[in-house]
């Protein structure tokens, strides 16, 4: 019996048509690459397999917009903003894994002799890396598309820093509701330099506004979004080119209580979203000892009573009231854990400077000293030495030594029990320390001049050492100038920073959109290095200062 053999080429097609299949299948799985270097470069429109971009005399149609690679869409609801609004919203999809597909609702009407922007945000990733492609397709339903361009640079208000990836928007509607209830006309991102260029724009009057999009919808509805806003429109026509500068910086909140601590006996902590310096502070007044110690946005109330009946303190809040209770009960608890006063730091170690008085840092607020039981030394002879005691009136917990400070010298404190006592009647144990004071000609003499003031403004001036550190403050008002002496200070580099004060409140305030308020104005530089025994003088023009 003959059997009957399948042919080689059969056999052969069907191998090749087995792993054809396999590779199709493979190519449809869309996976991330593995190796090589980083991805960084977005999708690339194909413009041979795409709708024509910049199109004059449009009508509507479906638009396809081809890319080189793989890509995804992502919050097309919320990224991708047409200008001028259309009454519905576009129908945009992903097909073929390469292709964006925008159609038109039926009923929606386009209007005429206008140019129109689809701005797709951040909704074009490539699939594999995320790299962004911010397309913009143009199109004019007239003879012509728009050209005008409004350009500028974003700055933050206090650093004077550029602000990048911040939405800069217009707005043909200038009613001041419009950044909280529409989406904006026009808009651009800035740059790493803080720069925007707002490109295909009508001539038309615009209100300019900034906005950090924390949720990504074009709306200023977050009180915690950054924004800037000029004080007037701009007016755009054929033969005016428009460029413009914003402040960017965030409002300050409504003052509200958001935390407070009060179960420990003499000290009630309050916590607030914002300075605590604003807080209307009272309390039932019977005579205790009270004091309130304002750091940043935390206020420590500090107290102590005879009694053991409580009494409240009030913090007023618009039409808010809020109200924490403090007890004299835990005293005698409070008392026996803590038994003596202790210092929050040691004595200093190191070399004083001798032009200044002499720090030491207490846990407690003080309430006194004796004088007998403080012995101040000076060098190896262990000379006595009697300086000036006072209790810091700024901060109740320092003590400050004032004497004629001897330069090169070692010095030696001796605090013998009970020298000092605080204000709920505890006392030091022994306490000792010592250091050398520094020589005068180790330091530098700065003299800063300021010129080009208002004399009907208040200023806060600022000295800064390296990186911003704080270093002395003081403020001036009525005159055009003014010089103020810094007699010993360390070498090195120091600015200074220069605050209008436009409310006398005694610091920096940021905007406020709805009142048209603009951040206070700050100006800064630097100055000359300082040596050691060097005297610089240096004059700061403010007039003259430059914003980056």
């Amino acid at each position: 019996m003959m059997r009957q053999s399948i042919p080689v080429i059969f056999v052969l097609l069907f191998g090749f048509y087995l792993l054809d299949s396999l590779l199709l299948v493979s190519c449809a799985q869309v996976v991330n690459p593995e190796g090589g270097p980083r991805d960084t470069v977005p999708p690339v429109l194909d413009s041979a397999r795409s709708t024509l971009n910049y199109q004059t005399n449009f009508s509507k149609q479906t638009i396809e917009l081809a890319f080189d690679e793989f890509i995804e869409l992502r919050d097309v609801f919320t990224q991708v903003v047409v200008s001028p609004p259309l009454a519905t919203a576009l129908d945009v999809s992903l097909e073929r894994y390469k292709t964006v597909k925008v159609e038109f609702a039926e009923d929606e009407v386009l209007r005429e002799n206008a140019t129109y922007t689809i701005n797709f945000g951040q909704a074009i990733k490539d699939f594999t890396a995320g790299n962004v492609n911010e397309f913009r397709f143009v199109f004019s339903t007239g003879p012509f598309i728009d050209s005008l361009e409004v350009t500028g640079k974003l700055l933050d208000a206090y650093t004077g820093a550029p602000v990048k990836d911040v939405l800069l928007m217009l707005y043909d509607n200038l009613a001041d509701t419009v950044v909280r209830t529409e989406r904006p006309f026009y808009f651009a991102r800035t740059d790493q330099n803080g720069q925007f260029k707002i490109q295909n724009v009508k001539a038309d009057t615009f209100k300019v506004f900034a906005l950090e999009d924390s949720n990504l919808n074009y709306l200023f509805d977050q009180a915690s979004e950054r924004i800037g806003f000029m004080d007037s429109t701009v007016v755009l026509s054929d033969s005016t080119p428009v460029n413009v500068s914003l402040l960017f910086f965030q409002e300050e909140p409504t003052l509200r209580l958001i935390d407070d601590q009060a179960d420990n006996y003499g000290i009630a902590k309050l916590v607030f979203n914002t300075e605590a310096k604003d807080a209307d502070i009272r309390y039932d007044d019977f005579g205790q000892y009270t004091w309130l110690d304002y750091d940043g946005d935390t206020l420590r109330f500090w107290y102590d009573m005879a009694s053991a009946d409580p009494f409240n303190i009030y913090i007023q809040q618009d039409t808010i009231l809020d109200t924490v209770t403090v007890s004299g009960e835990l005293k005698g608890e409070f008392l026996s854990n803590q038994k003596q006063l202790k210092m929050r730091e040691s004595v200093p170690g190191t070399a004083h400077n001798p032009s200044r008085a002499l720090e030491l840092n207490w846990k407690f607020p003080l309430k006194s000293w004796d004088t007998s039981r403080i012995q101040l030394l000076v060098d190896s002879t262990k000379t006595p030495v009697a300086p000036k005691i006072a209790i810091d009136s700024a901060d109740q917990r320092k003590l400050l030594f004032l004497a004629p400070w001897k330069e090169g010298k070692p010095y030696e404190l001796v605090l013998l029990p009970g020298a000092v006592k605080d204000v709920y009647g505890l006392e030091n144990d022994t306490i000792r320390g010592s250091w050398r004071t520094a020589v005068a000609k180790d330091f530098g003499k700065l003299s800063v001049t300021i010129k080009g003031l208002d004399s009907t403004q208040q200023y806060i001036v600022e000295l800064l050492g390296r990186n911003d550190v704080f270093v002395d403050r003081y403020s001036i008002e009525g005159v055009s100038s003014n010089t103020r002496s810094f007699p010993s200070l360390a070498p090195g580099d120091y600015g200074v920073r220069i605050i209008a004060d436009r409310n006398r409140n005694g610091r920096w305030d940021p905007g406020n959109y709805d009142r048209k308020e603009q951040p206070e104005e700050i100006f800064q530089q630097t100055l000359e290095n300082l040596k050691a025994n060097w005297e610089v003088e240096s004059s700061v023009q403010i007039d003259q200062i430059k914003r980056q």
